[in-house]
């Protein structure tokens, strides 16, 4: 609605004013008819995204976390994210890193396109940084004589 027709005075209170303008909303909405009414509180009740998000696009990620490499691969609006992660897990394994770390670097880099998809950012640029090498991994020949 954009008009309302309400009865206000110079003498009138702001409080006055605004009961009177609510009033006078009542009544229209009142005259209304029950189905556009349940229109209106279906739509107030939708959830807000934030911007940028769209139900579209989080299920098109929940599809690419979903879907195995060859699926996301024959779908040509997956395809591109799924070359990412197969360029990042390439990379991983000419590093000469271990089956795990390929696994690990793999599913992170999905995880990063997959958010990337939800918010509808570019893809480029999305490959997993490499891992940072500065720390020795722990020992674990210690846990190992139980």
């Amino acid at each position: 609605m954009r008009q309302v027709d309400a009865v206000i005075t110079p003498q009138q209170t702001p409080l006055e004013r605004v009961r009177e303008i609510g009033a006078a909303l009542g009544v229209q909405i009142n005259s209304q008819q029950p189905a556009q009414l349940q229109r209106v509180v279906r739509s107030l009740e939708r959830p807000i995204l934030p911007p940028g998000a769209s139900p579209g696009q989080e299920r098109l990620a929940e599809l690419f976390l979903k879907n195995t490499a060859e699926k996301n691969h024959a779908d040509p609006r997956l395809a591109p994210a799924q070359t990412i992660v197969d360029d990042a897990m390439q990379k991983a394994r000419e590093r000469g890193e271990s089956a795990r770390m390929v696994n690990t670097v793999g599913e992170s880099t999905r995880q990063l396109v997959a958010d990337r998809i939800k918010i509808g950012a570019a893809l480029e640029g999305a490959s997993a940084p490499p891992p940072d090498r500065s720390t020795p991994p722990p020992d674990r020949g210690k846990d190992r004589s139980r």
